[in-house]
């Protein structure tokens, strides 16, 4: 039985013919169980040496901090333990340090325990990964298909409306409309936590100004500020018109929309509510400028930073800490995907998010930024 100490160890072992033996003992009907810890994306390319010695039984453990200490129990009566000096060493000596050799069956039954505990683990990892794939799997199939009777029944309903002026039969369809486009939203929010959770989340970036699309926002949601009577208002306090940001359009589109959609859920009919929302140009902190963002043209000292405040009911106190995580909700007004779903938007492209309640115990204020690009920094 052996543990390997590292993903390296494991193909420094390949080089130096470590499995042919191994290989050549297990065609001899003695057992030869391996372990790999791994903590980064190499599957592909374990499977492929794996591949080359059927006789051997491998198994990987998926681990945060490889171990960078290997162990090798013989018949469960003596134990080889080894310290890895250079782990970028190719050669098998030159990476090795201190090694120590116990034989004592007490101690290798021990070790040996370990091994079976941890052989074990593996088993429960795989059959968790198959029954979590199946899940998603399935999640994503019913949203497909649930997309696909929505927009007649959306589509059908319009029609009807605008065919009838009975005023009951206009409130039942309102109420199909309604419940529909709830049901819509749903579907398309699992999809893209499927999305999200496969690292299947495409970014189509360009450059837009945000003022343009915070105004488009404002004016969608115009209507149905109106009806609650909630007033929407709209601060540019970087004093620039012209503040262009490079990102994926539709996506920031959505975590505007989604963010005022909340607040106006959350503030009572008829308590004459308040959705202020603004745009800032900042210097970054220390903390950001550290940042190792993936594209090169974020390179500059500055970010944008939208902001949203309410004065609805509040955060719940319970729910704060894990606001941002999937199904954090003790509402009947949504599922708690959304504010997931917007987090997972904003750091794809290297921003944060962030909310709390305000000082004067009146709603909430939600805050996200986005590194602006060299190109449009005055």
């Amino acid at each position: 039985m052996l543990i390997i100490a590292s993903s390296s160890a494991f193909f420094r072992l390949e080089k130096n013919i470590g499995y042919r033996n191994l290989e050549e003992l297990a065609s001899q009907n003695i057992k030869v169980k391996i372990l790999i810890p791994s903590k980064t994306d190499l599957q592909d390319k374990i499977n492929q040496v794996i591949s080359k010695y059927p006789k051997i039984e491998f198994r990987v453990l998926q681990i945060s901090n490889e171990p960078i200490v290997g162990v090798t129990i013989i018949d469960r009566q003596r134990i080889l333990i080894y310290e890895v000096k250079d782990d970028t060493k190719s050669s098998y000596l030159d990476s090795v340090g201190m090694t120590i050799h116990i034989e004592g069956k007490s101690t290798a039954m021990s070790y040996a325990t370990i091994f079976d505990s941890l052989w074990e683990q593996t088993d429960l990892y795989d059959k968790i990964q198959i029954h979590d794939k199946m899940q998603r799997d399935f999640i994503n199939i019913a949203a497909h298909e649930l997309r696909t009777p929505i927009q007649p029944i959306l589509g059908f309903t319009e029609y009807l409306k605008n065919k009838t002026n009975d005023k009951e039969q206009l409130g039942f369809l309102d109420i199909i409309y309604r419940n529909t486009k709830r049901l819509k939203k749903l579907s398309e929010d699992i999809l893209e936590i499927s999305k999200i959770e496969n690292n299947l989340l495409g970014l189509n970036k360009e450059d837009f100004k945000i003022k343009e699309l915070i105004s488009q926002i404002i004016s969608d949601y115009k209507k149905e500020a109106e009806a609650k009577n909630i007033e929407l208002e709209f601060t540019n306090l970087s004093n620039d018109d012209d503040l262009f940001i490079y990102a994926d359009r539709q996506k920031v589109f959505q975590v505007v929309s989604n963010l005022i959609s909340n607040s106006i859920k959350f503030i009572p009919d008829g308590k004459g509510g308040k959705i202020s929302i603004s745009v800032e140009k900042k210097a970054k902190a220390k903390d950001d400028r550290d940042n190792d963002y993936d594209d090169d043209t974020y390179s500059n000292n500055y970010m944008i930073i939208i902001t949203i405040k309410d004065n609805g009911i509040g955060i719940d106190k319970d729910i704060l800490p894990m606001l941002f995580t999937k199904f954090a909700s003790k509402s009947f007004h949504g599922t708690g995907l959304g504010l997931y779903i917007c987090k997972s938007i904003i750091e794809a492209h290297g921003g944060k998010i962030w909310a709390k309640n305000n000082t004067d115990e009146k709603g909430a204020t939600f805050s996200f930024n986005l590194p602006l690009t060299d190109t449009y920094i005055k």
